[in-house]
């Protein structure tokens, strides 16, 4: 019973799911709570949107990578892991400022000209 950090733990899980090996949910949190009883949510959280790496649940609910994505990670690990992280960090750009949009037109006491602009400057962002 090793105690890893979530970012140790994240990279275990990982490199796992990269060899093609799918995790149960009962198996991912048993990895989880073997090393450190971390909370499966925040390690998801950081492979998927972070990392950016393509885990799905099978049809049986296992998590994995799909075939073509495994396909195209094994011709070319580093280009596709850094393709993977750069296509995260727009997802969370563009999440930010879908976030701002709904909080902003939600705002009262602005006036229509300034609303417009400021939407099309994020629109323009996009």
């Amino acid at each position: 019973m090793t105690s890893l950090t979530r970012t140790e733990v994240a990279r275990l899980i990982q490199s796992q799911l990269l060899t093609g090996k799918s995790l149960t949910p009962k198996q991912f949190d048993k990895l989880l709570q073997k090393h450190g009883n971390h909370e499966c949510s925040r390690v998801l959280e950081l492979l998927r949107n972070q990392w950016g790496i393509p885990i799905i649940r099978n049809l049986k609910g296992a998590y994995c990578i799909s075939e073509s994505d495994l396909r195209h990670f094994h011709i070319d690990p580093d280009n596709v892991l850094e393709e993977w992280k750069s296509r995260a960090k727009e997802n969370r750009d563009i999440r930010k400022k879908f976030r701002f949009l709904q909080i902003f037109l939600d705002l009262a006491g602005i006036s229509p000209e300034t609303r417009s602009e400021v939407m099309a400057a994020v629109k323009a962002s996009i």
